[in-house]
């Protein structure tokens, strides 16, 4: 009986999952919340306009909220907090870091102000319950206390002293000297370097860029806090950029916002996922606009890696099988071609995969675009993790996806090159009614004439010149001819009456240019194929 009741009791804990892990390297009453931000400006600058760099620096006051007195002890004692510094832009439809992976301010004291309440800690070494600690930008540009991001492990707040950047020295001292905990960074060593180094960098040709908006963000790593605490970790504030003949004057406009720095992306809508309690968050951000003339979605997508120690090795989209993707566009922030990430398509997925050596580290935002003929849907997207640790391999984040191909391409033209065939309008959907509604045939020799075919039925005929008719020859119709303009461009429009009764119908079209030498028969070249799918309620992948 009490091995019978063991073995149940196994059955039940594996069937229900067990009870939920706790988050383990948690101090329950742990909350920092980033309250100012200010002072952002000019700190130094390399090379000539506009071709220069430069090195900027802000302000910041934190408050501890929580009801824990927080350690604020100075390097090499490793119980302190850490700030991370990014700077973003806003343009052409996309929100991107133009900031290098600067280097994060490790705190060294608290001056345990009023900042954020009444505080009753007087001990510079400890941040007490609300009390509040500022750092200057002065403070927070001195590369004495700066030290690289990749030390840290922003989800458990870690950083080690035996052989971190204090420890080495810049140069570095050797060893034994470089390893043994002790500081070897000098502040004659931090003094001699160039004025832009370590500090937020930034270039010319980024922020020399016409109506763009620009906003900087400032995070805080500190040890022991719960992930649902954190989101007011970060703040935000909008910049203004104005070259004045010798520097950037960077003014600050408006108020400041808790919360990822995406949150200032126009138009674009957010989601996130944190690796359960086991490991930290990305933010999504998603704009997609259209459909243009040509029936094409763009999809943007910008992650903001908050302080995920994993890093990011994937970013994957399902997307409908027959749905064309053109115009990719990645984006990170070493400026490396040779680094970018890939791309790989399969039936139902569109995704971007990182070499080794370049994973979308914390505190950094990577972009991810493409054109699409699928419209956006509500769907779950893929973040694979780039290392091993606790917690899942992937994480899906729900947002907008490329879900809905309302005229889905048939199959391939044939030609040098095939004309190609896609839908057009306002909107370039078969909706009921729609009097815009046509064809639009490009990629034709100038003035060429040809003629439109459909059918009712889809199906696929082999022809001849390697051509293929993405219909079948039965029921196959003539819908009339068309003439190309000196461009190569001709339309059929195909307006869509007000028949509540043609909802869910499709009709197969493809264009026939007439072209003497052509690979049909000699005597022409075929466009792709393509499915109209008529009504309101189109829905989902063809």
């Amino acid at each position: 009986m009490r091995n019978t009741a063991l073995l149940s009791a196994v059955l039940v804990s594996a069937l229900l999952g067990g009870a939920p892990t706790a988050q383990s390297n948690q101090i329950p009453g742990t909350d920092l919340r980033l309250a100012d931000a200010f002072g952002f400006g000019h700190r130094g600058r390399l090379g000539v306009f506009p071709n220069g760099v430069n090195g900027f620096s802000a302000g910041v006051t934190v408050c501890n909220i929580g009801t824990v007195t927080l350690d604020w002890r100075a390097p090499m004692d490793d119980r302190h907090p850490m700030y991370a510094f990014l700077v973003t832009r806003e343009a052409d439809g996309r929100f991107e870091q133009i900031s290098d992976r600067s280097y994060v301010k490790h705190g060294f004291a608290s001056i345990n102000a009023n900042f954020c309440g009444t505080c009753r800690t007087s001990n510079g070494s400890l941040l007490g319950p609300s009390c509040s600690d500022t750092y200057g930008a002065g403070l927070n540009a001195d590369r004495y206390w700066l030290g690289p991001q990749e030390e840290i492990d922003p989800w458990l707040a870690a950083w080690n002293p035996v052989g971190s950047h204090f420890d080495r020295g810049e140069p570095d001292v050797g060893a034994p000297a470089n390893m043994d905990g002790r500081r070897s960074l000098l502040r004659s060593q931090s003094d001699n370097m160039d004025p832009v180094r370590h500090r937020i960098t930034v270039s010319d040709a980024d922020l020399n860029v016409p109506n763009a908006n620009f906003y900087y963000g400032i995070y805080i790593v500190g040890r022991g806090e719960p992930e649902a605490n954190r989101e007011n970790n970060m703040i935000t504030r909008r910049l203004n950029a104005n070259w004045t003949g010798s520097l950037w004057s960077m003014t600050e406009v408006g108020g400041i916002s808790n919360g990822t720095i995406l949150q200032h992306w126009n138009g674009a809508r957010l989601s996130s996922v944190a690796n359960g309690n086991d490991d930290g968050r990305f933010h999504v951000a998603v704009k997609v606009t259209g459909p243009d003339e040509r029936g094409m979605w763009r999809y943007e997508y910008a992650i903001h890696n908050r302080d995920n120690s994993r890093g990011g090795a994937g970013f994957r989209i399902p997307v409908c099988p027959d749905a064309r993707i053109e115009n990719v566009y990645f984006k990170d922030i070493d400026g490396d071609p040779m680094t970018d990430w890939s791309v790989s398509r399969t039936a139902r997925e569109f995704a971007f995969l990182a070499p080794a050596g370049n994973a979308h580290e914390w505190n950094t935002i990577f972009n991810f675009g493409f054109d699409c003929d699928a419209g956006p849907v509500r769907g779950d997207a893929t973040i694979d993790q780039a290392r091993p640790g606790p917690g899942a391999m992937q994480l899906t984040v729900n947002t907008e996806v490329p879900g809905l191909v309302f005229s889905p391409y048939t199959g391939p033209g044939c030609g040098a090159p095939a004309p190609e065939l896609y839908a057009t309008g306002t909107p370039p959907m078969a909706t009921i009614p729609n009097p815009t509604f046509g064809l639009r045939i490009e990629g034709m020799a100038p003035n060429a004439s040809g003629a439109l075919v459909y059918n009712l039925a889809p199906g696929s005929t082999p022809l001849t010149g390697g051509c293929t008719l993405h219909m079948p020859l039965t029921g196959l119709e003539n819908y009339g001819s068309f003439a190309a303009d000196a461009q190569g461009v001709a339309f059929a429009p195909q307006s869509v009456p007000n028949m509540p009764a043609l909802e869910g119908a499709s009709i197969y079209f493809q264009a026939i240019e007439l072209l003497n030498g052509g690979p049909l028969y000699g005597a022409g070249e075929l466009s792709n194929g393509l499915q109209i799918r008529i009504g309101n309620q189109t829905s989902g992948c063809r």
